[in-house]
């Protein structure tokens, strides 16, 4: 993946992968992998079949930002099935608070996405669960793989999508492979929206974090210590915000060293306001 903006995607089972693997014309690496991982020629889209169960998705979560290569920009998603107490059989909700299961410990993840689609709670839980008087919907593995991918990225690059399959009409044991492969297709057009903001915001994250290429060619002039070339970039990112890029380098040919390169570059931007959060 070479650290570009990607989308990273986790399920538990093949039925429920086929439908994304599919639209996003995903093929399986050659390498011999610990679980199946599916990718894209230009390297943006990953995916990894976990297995089911919360052990499971936090190896498979672990192996696919091992084999990818995956950035702290990367987006990641958790794609699947759930059960639920309310009669909303086939609807896709996007998950905004997961809880596991006998604990206290609770999660926030999707709350910056933009969406029309409805959102839910979801309880993640050990085993098959054929009681569905709770208000959240239930899966095992969502809980699992949020506290794991949390840990390589910020919250607003993390999603849990999960379609209504089960419930007290038709419990868990009536589910099939063909059955769950449907309601995935029946709502991939919204998944891949989704998705879609995720990886815009990769994009825009690693616009942020990563420096301007223009840095690299001041460092060969000066010798900046880390704390300096934390400050070049961040003066650097802003000056191609205000002014031309060609001025940049013929503004500070004439410096000594990198801390005049720093001192010059505070002073000329110093009389203008930016909205940062814009660029």
């Amino acid at each position: 993946m070479s650290g570009l903006p990607s989308v990273c995607w986790v399920v538990a089972l093949k039925a429920e992968a086929k439908p994304i693997i599919d639209e996003l014309e995903l093929i399986p690496l050659k390498m011999r992998t610990n679980f199946p991982v599916y990718c894209n020629k230009k390297g943006s889209n990953w995916l990894i079949i976990s297995g089911v169960g919360q052990n499971q998705v936090i190896a498979a979560t672990n192996y696919l930002r091992e084999i990818s290569n995956s950035a702290p920009w990367s987006a990641w998603i958790n794609v699947g099935i759930a059960g639920y107490g309310h009669d909303s059989y086939g609807t896709l909700y996007v998950i905004d608070k997961v809880t596991l299961e006998k604990s206290n410990i609770v999660s926030y993840p999707g709350v910056s996405l933009s969406t029309c689609l409805p959102r839910a709670g979801l309880l993640t839980v050990s085993k098959p669960k054929l009681d569905y008087s709770g208000q959240d919907l239930i899966d095992m593995e969502g809980f699992s793989f949020y506290a794991t991918a949390s840990r390589f990225c910020g919250h607003e690059l993390l999603a849990i999508l999960k379609v209504v399959s089960d419930g007290p009409k038709s419990d868990v044991r009536s589910l099939s492979s063909e059955r769950i492969f449907k309601l995935i297709s029946n709502n991939i057009k919204e998944i891949l929206a989704l998705a879609s903001k995720l990886e815009s915001f990769s994009k825009l994250e690693f616009k942020r974090v990563i420096p301007p290429s223009i840095c690299d060619q001041i460092k060969k002039t000066w010798h900046f210590t880390v704390s300096q070339e934390h400050q070049l970039n961040i003066l650097v990112r802003r000056w191609l915000a205000v002014f031309p890029e060609s001025t940049l380098l013929s503004t500070i040919k004439n410096e000594n060293n990198s801390k005049s390169v720093i001192t010059l570059l505070s002073g000329s931007l110093g009389e203008h306001e930016v909205d940062w959060d814009l660029t």
